[in-house]
C-alpha cells in the first residue's frame, strides 16, 4: 500500500506581515522532498492555508493509496474537515480551491492535527527562510541610520522621522517598537542594532588600522 504523508506549516512576520510555508513530504515513510518558499503578504492563517494548497498541489498527480496532512493549527484541520465555517473572505479561495483538489483527488485525502513539536522540519523550513528575509530586510534599512556612541551604548537617529533610539549591544537590546514586538520572538536583530554593530566594526577596524600604521611609524 503506496501513501504519502505531508506536513506543512505556514509563518508570518509580523501578523499580518511578510509569509513564507514549509512542506515536508514522505513517501512510503521516507522523505521524498522538502519545500520552503515565500508567498508574500497575509496573516499565519492564509500562510497555513498556502502551505496545504502547495502540498496538494505537489502531489495531486502522484499515484498512491492515501495522503495525509498533519498541521498544527487546528483551526485549519477543523475547517478543512467540515467542522468549523470559513468566515475570512481572504481565506475562502484558498478553502475552496483546496477543496476542489480534494473531491478531484485519485486518493482519499485526511487533514489531521499535530502538535507544533511535532511539527518542527515544516516550521523550521518556513521560519528559517522567513528569519532571513526579515534580517536582510532591516539590514537594508539600516544604512539609513546615523548612530552616535562607543563601547557598546549607541545612539541611533532616523533622519526620517526624527527619532532616536537606544541601542545596547552587549546584550543586545533596542527601545524600538520593533525589537520589542518582533525581534525578540523570532531572534532578529532590528535595524538599529544592525546599524550600531556596523558602527563600531568600522570604528574598530579604523582604530585597528591607525593603530598598525603608528606600529609601523614607530620601527622607523
Amino acid at each position: 500500500m503506496s501513501k504519502l504523508l505531508l506536513r506543512v506549516d505556514g509563518s508570518c512576520i509580523p501578523n499580518p506581515g511578510n509569509m513564507a510555508i514549509g512542506v515536508v513530504i514522505y513517501r512510503d515513510g521516507e522523505l521524498w522532498k522538502k519545500i520552503s518558499e515565500l508567498i508574500g503578504m497575509g496573516t499565519n492563517n492564509i500562510a497555513e492555508y498556502r502551505a496545504v494548497l502547495r502540498g496538494l498541489e505537489e502531489v495531486k498527480d502522484l499515484p498512491v493509496d492515501s495522503v495525509e496532512f498533519y498541521c498544527d493549527s487546528q483551526l485549519i484541520v477543523k475547517q478543512l474537515n467540515g467542522q468549523f465555517k470559513v468566515k475570512n473572505k481572504k481565506m475562502i479561495p484558498l478553502y475552496e480551491k483546496i477543496q476542489e483538489l480534494v473531491k478531484n483527488s485519485k486518493s482519499p485525502i485526511f487533514f489531521i492535527w499535530n502538535r507544533r513539536e511535532h511539527n518542527q522540519l515544516a516550521d523550521q523550513l518556513a521560519r528559517k527562510l522567513l528569519i532571513q528575509e526579515e534580517q536582510n530586510k532591516r539590514a537594508l534599512l539600516s544604512q539609513d541610520l546615523e548612530v552616535t556612541g562607543e563601547n557598546n551604548h549607541f545612539l541611533v537617529s532616523n533622519k526620517k522621522n526624527e527619532k532616536t533610539y537606544q541601542v545596547n549591544l552587549s546584550l543586545p537590546e533596542c527601545d524600538c517598537y520593533d525589537f520589542k514586538n518582533n525581534c525578540q520572538k523570532w531572534n532578529l536583530e532590528c535595524k538599529h542594532i544592525v546599524a550600531a554593530r556596523k558602527f563600531k566594526e568600522n570604528k574598530e577596524a579604523q582604530q585597528g588600522k591607525e593603530k598598525g600604521i603608528a606600529g609601523r611609524g614607530d620601527k622607523n
